[in-house]
């Protein structure tokens, strides 16, 4: 006879989980903008680099990327490295100001949710299906319901 095994509730976290969640953890991420809101974007950039320089200033910069709003988001290797730019003062005397960049959502798709469900339901639900949400860090919030409405399913 075979043997059937129970898995626990609190299983433990696979492989790929704690290493996405690591991944979005670990981020230095500080957002610089124009002080003058009119400054166009490539104005921006190029006073950036005009400004840092960080093999100069020993800054590990990960990657450099333009937002749609005009700002500029730079990850960065370290916290520390994220404090140097934020307390760098050439960056304020150039007319540019640096940010720590606040925590984001990321945006999911999630299939076939009944039509019933109301935002509490729906987030218990989940919850219910998946321990690792009740854990404080880890937000997440329903906004919009996709898909026909005469149908008992959504997305």
């Amino acid at each position: 006879m075979a043997q059937v095994t129970k898995r626990s509730a609190l299983a433990p976290k696979t492989n790929s989980q704690s290493k996405a969640r690591a991944v979005f953890k670990n981020r230095h991420v500080p957002r610089i903008t124009a002080q003058n809101a009119e400054t166009p974007l490539e104005e921006l950039q190029k006073k950036l680099r005009d400004t840092v320089n960080p093999s100069k200033e020993k800054i590990h910069i990960r990657s450099c990327r333009p937002t749609k709003s005009g700002a500029i988001i730079i990850e960065t290797n370290t916290a520390d490295d994220m404090t140097r730019l934020l307390s760098s003062t050439q960056i304020s005397e150039a007319g540019l100001r640096v940010q720590k960049q606040v925590g984001w959502l990321p945006k999911m798709i999630i299939y076939d949710v009944p039509s019933e469900y109301t935002e509490t339901s729906l987030r218990t639900a989940l919850t219910d299906q998946n321990k690792e949400l009740l854990e404080p860090e880890v937000r997440f919030e329903p906004k919009f319901r996709l898909g026909p409405k005469d149908t008992s399913v959504v997305h």
